[in-house]
């Protein structure tokens, strides 16, 4: 987590939903309830599949044989979350730092080596001028 006074990031969410036109309404409803469970959250949880909203089911996430060896970052930095309303400009400068994430995210660079190669073109987007 970056070392500022609140300690906030942006979390992203994904979000289950039933489409109006579903065969099976019902089915579907229950998936969801099991999804969204103590059961379904311990599942995914146990398989690194995605940081449930379920504190108690994410922090059952650890660390494996493969990257990143600091998977609890993540169940971390879900404690940290906050809302925003993007911006076009912040729109913009995720298109250029998120797809470098990948080269940390697969211990191929460091965060401090890749958020600094782009540093100045994130703050270029974030002030328009990109």
């Amino acid at each position: 987590m970056p070392a500022k006074l609140a300690q906030r990031q942006e979390g992203s969410l994904i979000v289950f939903c039933i489409p109006k036109a579903a065969r099976n309404p019902e089915g579907a409803w229950q998936l969801l309830k099991y999804m969204s469970g103590n059961d379904g959250a311990t599942t995914f949880a146990q398989a690194a599949y995605f940081i449930p909203a379920l504190s108690s089911a994410s922090s059952l996430i650890q660390p494996g044989d493969k990257p990143p060896a600091n998977m609890t970052l993540f169940t971390t930095a879900a404690e940290h979350q906050a809302s925003v309303t993007p911006t076009t400009n912040q729109l913009r400068a995720e298109q250029v730092y998120r797809p470098q994430l990948d080269l940390v995210y697969t211990c191929e660079k460091t965060a401090e080596e890749v958020l600094s190669s782009v540093r100045s073109d994130v703050e270029a987007a974030l002030a328009g001028q990109e």
